[in-house]
């Protein structure tokens, strides 16, 4: 029996997006990390630790709009691709992968710190 003849596997392409469309993901990524920084020089001038472990409230809130935004670019580019059979399903961009994995970070640090923010302050507020 005559084996069918197959297609050639092509490997999928990599989709490129750059900096520049990014620059909103750029800026809220900025926003959670600012969020924890300023809070922290706060606390330790201030001898308390009343905004750093709020902070992360911020942080998870900033990761959690920054992941919608990644799902909804996702979303669009495999709707598209499956509307038009001719284009072929492109890999994530390296530039949006960087960003996602910096969005799963900050969830995580934005998650342990309000959690524990504050058992990093051993002193209370005068």
């Amino acid at each position: 029996m005559a084996e069918p003849s197959r297609a050639p596997v092509i490997p999928p392409q990599r989709a490129y997006v750059s900096w520049g469309d990014l620059i909103p993901d750029v800026i809220l990524l900025g926003v959670g990390i600012e969020a924890l920084v300023l809070s922290l020089i706060l606390d330790v001038s201030f001898h308390c630790h009343d905004q750093f472990s709020r902070s992360g409230a911020v942080t998870v809130l900033t990761s959690g709009i920054l992941g919608y935004r990644s799902l909804t670019k996702h979303y669009a580019k495999f709707f598209h691709a499956s509307q038009t059979p001719e284009r072929p399903i492109l890999l994530t961009s390296l530039n949006q992968s960087i960003i996602d994995y910096c969005t799963l970070a900050l969830s995580i640090v934005g998650t342990m710190v309000w959690a524990y923010g504050d058992k990093l302050f051993g002193v209370t507020c005068r």
